[in-house]
C-alpha cells in the first residue's frame, strides 16, 4: 500500500495506496477526515497504524478506529 512518489509532503505515506483514500478526498463533506488523517497526523490514524505493523487492513475499519 506504500505509494512514497506519489505521496505529498505531510501526507500518509500509504494514502494513495489506501482504499478509503480516493473516497474521502472525493467529498467536500469528508474533509475533516483528510485533514486530520490522511494529511494531518497520520501517525494516529488506526488504517496506517494496522499497515505499519504489518497487518492487513481491514476495509470497513476507519480512521478513529471504528468500524463500519
Amino acid at each position: 500500500m506504500n505509494d512514497k512518489a506519489k505521496t505529498r509532503a505531510g501526507e500518509c505515506p500509504h494514502a494513495y495506496g489506501c482504499a478509503l483514500f480516493p473516497i474521502l478526498r472525493a467529498s467536500s463533506a469528508m474533509e475533516y477526515w483528510t485533514q486530520a488523517y490522511c494529511t494531518g497526523d497520520y501517525g494516529r490514524c488506526a488504517r496506517f497504524e494496522t499497515l505499519s505493523k504489518g497487518l492487513a487492513v481491514p476495509p470497513n475499519l476507519l480512521p478513529n478506529g471504528k468500524k463500519i
